[in-house]
């Protein structure tokens, strides 16, 4: 009845396929962030001195984490 609706355009999408060698890559330098960031979140606490600064470190730290983690798991799905 509606066609080529705006919602038509915006539920329908392409996925892109890459080669097992990229995706491999993609897993252990995601992996390799994932180590770093929990490593300088620990530097970041070492060096933090007050309530704002440990929060802040805990907050960046964390949300390095969470993202190369989610990237890591993603891309070792696909």
């Amino acid at each position: 009845m509606y066609k080529n609706t705006i919602f038509d355009e915006m539920t329908h999408h392409q996925t892109t396929s890459y080669p097992v060698t990229e995706e491999r890559f993609n897993v252990v330098s995601h992996a390799l962030g994932f180590v770093l960031s929990v490593l300088a979140t620990g530097l970041m606490l070492a060096k933090a001195d007050n309530r704002i600064s440990i929060l802040s470190s805990l907050v960046f730290g964390s949300s390095m984490m969470l993202l190369y983690a989610a990237s890591t798991l993603y891309h070792n799905s696909t």
